[in-house]
């Protein structure tokens, strides 16, 4: 069977997974075991593919990998410059590290 491309909003879905894995400082065994752990076993071979945009990613992948990842499912589909954190909204407290997203403002930071 030959493999069917992914679209656009698949591109979207394998930068986000790559990003926020890397965010997470996660490797792919990291992440296949968040996933066996969460119930939906996934190989790391397979997180591979889906981060290189040769594997497809199914509704319940979408669902666990948000899950483990720290995000809503609809994040994972939304181009990264339009996505704020649902933990922090980007702006976590002065002197602060989100653990969702990586965010951090330098203390002494005034944020308005």
């Amino acid at each position: 069977m030959p493999e069917i491309p992914s679209g656009p909003v698949g591109e979207i879905v394998r930068a986000n997974i790559h990003r926020l894995r890397e965010t997470k400082h996660l490797s792919l065994r990291d992440l296949s075991r968040l996933m066996g752990d969460a119930g939906h076993p996934m190989l790391a071979s397979g997180l591979g593919r889906i981060e290189l945009g040769t594997r497809r990613v199914d509704v319940d992948d979408l669902v666990v990998l948000a899950k483990v990842l720290g995000v809503r499912p609809e994040e994972l589909l939304a181009p990264f410059e339009s996505v704020a954190c649902a933990n922090c909204d980007d702006k976590p407290p002065a002197g602060f590290t989100c653990s969702t997203c990586g965010a951090n403002t330098p203390a002494g930071t005034v944020q308005s």
